[in-house]
């Protein structure tokens, strides 16, 4: 039996619930190598300096605009049991609604609605790995509205790091947890998020002292995730990929430590950060 750490947010305050799932190392303390030593032959000809290394250009998201929608997706089931689709809005003071639209099921148990992170959800037992985020119980109504919080208060300001919406069949309370499952997996619906941010391109210079983790690359040959190695810190990781910091963070929004969510500058070993726009 496989048991999982579950901490619940009440909907009346921060309408969610967390499923984190992580095992990282403590935060690494930053180190620093040696100042290059440059030397000049015997000759009366001036020796061009070295160029000095790529500093990033500051980079900031934009801000999600107010009164849009952040994001679609339509549910499906291998049976058409359940069917709607799913919108994801922003009000004009900041708040973030689901609205849930032409939801119909034949399934008579109680369900329940959660975002996660994690990519190409499968049909089958619910056993998410990584941030989730819990709507209330589904009703049977054909259109729905649950409320998501403030936007501020979400990773990186920005849903769009949320892959998939699954809907499953709650399991009796004694049974929860068994074998690792928590619940029959209906539907799901892929989201499609209108996200506006332009990411600069991570350029690998090299592996050196704080940044010396592994390195994935997308199918291009660009730099897509990097492992995170012992002794790592985010400012070096940074000026490894010519990124600023800011960038890995947004692109690695809902990352989570044994902790909890983390949500500053911290690195851990073993993590994965996100390096290209297409990995969040």
């Amino acid at each position: 039996m496989r048991r999982l750490s579950l901490r619940v947010r009440s909907a009346a305050t921060a309408t969610g619930l967390l499923v984190l799932l992580a095992g990282c190392a403590s935060t690494p303390d930053r180190t620093g190598g040696d100042e290059p030593v440059i030397s000049r032959p015997p000759s009366s000809s001036p020796v061009p300096s070295p160029a000095p290394a790529a500093v990033p250009a500051r980079w900031a998201p934009v801000p999600v605009p107010p009164g849009s929608v952040l994001g679609t997706g339509t549910l499906t089931s291998p049976s058409g049991a359940l069917t709607g689709t799913v919108d994801v809005t922003t009000d004009h003071d900041g708040g973030v609604e689901v609205m849930l639209s032409s939801f119909a099921t034949s399934d008579p148990r109680m369900l329940q609605a959660t975002f996660y992170s994690t990519p190409s959800a499968t049909f089958g037992c619910y056993n998410p790995e990584g941030y989730a985020f819990a709507l209330p119980t589904l009703g049977p109504e054909p259109d729905q509205e649950f409320p998501m919080g403030r936007l501020r208060d979400l990773p990186s300001a920005d849903p769009s790091f949320l892959d998939s919406l699954v809907v499953y069949a709650v399991p009796d309370p004694s049974e929860v947890g068994v074998d690792g499952c928590y619940g029959d997996i209906l539907a799901i619906a892929e989201m499609q998020w209108n996200s506006t941010q332009e990411i600069p391109p991570a350029v690998d210079t090299g592996a050196h002292t704080g940044a010396s983790g592994t390195l994935e690359l997308t199918a291009a040959g660009t730099p897509a995730t990097y492992r995170v190695a012992a002794g790592d810190t985010l400012g070096d990781i940074a000026e490894r990929f010519t990124l600023d910091p800011a960038v890995i963070l947004y692109l690695s929004a809902g990352r989570i430590s044994p902790q909890g969510i983390v949500d500053d500058e911290a690195v851990y070993a073993g993590e994965v950060l996100k390096l290209d726009a297409s990995a969040r």
